[in-house]
Formats: structure tokens, sequence, C-alpha cells
């Protein structure tokens, strides 16, 4: 690859591409070509200390706590078609689609105060979205899964993979330790959608 790597999410990947961004096919990742003026992909930039893919494991006393239990199925699909849309069919991280479906709908919570808050609705690859659920990964026999897709994404190598599921690993029974109250509010201040919250 002969340029600067940038980290363009899948919205975006039609302007950056406009603006003479372009995809590096055999590392999966966007780039700016030499010569071409980096100003305007300033908003892309890689921060070297900032991993693009990392595990986030549900703590066991929130789960059944996501928004897939607090909606109609009908209602599931729908948001799951809206997030896919506007990620353009690709995921939000490596710009990549899985082999038998192109991308699935995760959930991104933020873990303050005893609150469990719903921060995101984003599209992953289903090789991504695993890396967000190692412990579901470890249980099914693919954790070696979640290592390559790890090292892969953001140039890492084992060892750093390893620390990085150690720690998650250690959050994960923290977080754990305690009860969490819902917050989904994201859904209406986005969608409109009132839900009704079982806690």
């Amino acid at each position: 690859m002969n340029g600067t790597p940038i980290d363009v999410p899948g919205p975006d990947q039609d302007r950056a591409f406009a603006l003479g961004a372009r995809w590096n096919e055999p590392n999966r990742t966007w780039y700016i070509p030499r010569g071409v003026d980096m100003a305007a992909f300033k908003q892309w930039a890689v921060d070297p200390n900032k991993a693009k893919l990392t595990a986030e494991l549900v703590p066991s006393t929130c789960f059944c706590s996501n928004v897939r239990d607090h909606v109609p199925a009908d209602t599931w699909r729908a948001l799951s078609r809206e997030v896919y849309r506007h990620a353009n069919y690709k995921c939000e991280i490596c710009g990549c689609q899985g082999p038998a479906h192109p991308v699935e709908n995760h959930e991104v919570w933020r873990y303050e105060n005893g609150v469990q808050t719903l921060v995101r609705l984003i599209a992953l690859c289903p090789a991504c979205h695993l890396c967000k659920h190692p412990g579901f990964a470890e249980i099914k026999g693919r954790l070696e899964d979640v290592y390559d897709q790890l090292m892969r994404v953001n140039r890492w190598t084992r060892h750093q993979a390893h620390r990085h599921l150690e720690d998650a690993f250690a959050e994960w029974e923290r977080r754990s330790q305690r009860t969490w109250k819902l917050d989904l509010s994201y859904l209406e201040r986005t969608y409109g959608l009132r839900v009704q919250e079982k806690r």
C-alpha cells in the first residue's frame, strides 16, 4: 500500500472515495494515496493508540437486557434494516461484508454510575461482530477466529490481542459484580421509539 491509512466508517466511504481515498483489498483498509492532499481526511485519521476493533462483553447481570428483548421482533427487524441501509450494507469497522449475509446489528453500550446506556446501533460484518462477544465465541469454539480478526483489523500481534482479551474479560468480571439500570432513551431520541423498560 503506497499511502497513509485512514479509518473510514461505512456511511462515509462514498464521500472518502470521491475525495481521493482508495481501498486496499489485501490489507482490507482505506488509505490516502501519495500526492493527495491529506487536509480533507482529518476526520478519518487513524489514532495509533486506539484500536479499531475491541471486545465488548455484556456483564452477566445484564444478560437479556438488550434491545431485542424490549421491542417486538418486527420492530427489531425494521431497526436493523435502517442500520444496515445507513452503513451501505458494509461493516462500520472494517468495511467488509459477510459471506452469508453482509452485516449484523450490534448494540453499543456504556456502563457508568450503575446505568447500562444504549449509545448506538451499528452494522458489523459477522467476523467483527463475533469479536464483540468473545465469551460467546469461546463457548462456540471460535475464539481463534476472534484472535485472527483482532490481529488483522488492528494490525496487532497475537500477544497484543491476548492482552486486550484478558483486559476485556477482567472488566467483564468487575462489571458483573453489580446490577445495572437499563437506559434505552437512545431509541426514542434517534428513532422516535418509546420502549417499556423491564427494570
